[in-house]
């Protein structure tokens, strides 16, 4: 999928922080702590 920056949550004082975790067939996505 492509992830633009207008998709990510903002925050004025971070940066987003994309974390990906690939568990063989699965694939959950994290930005800030959020699931999406």
């Amino acid at each position: 999928f492509d992830v633009g920056y207008n998709d990510l949550p903002t925050r004025s004082d971070i940066r987003p922080v994309l974390q990906i975790a690939s568990l063989g067939h699965a694939l959950h996505a994290f930005i800030n702590d959020r699931y999406i």
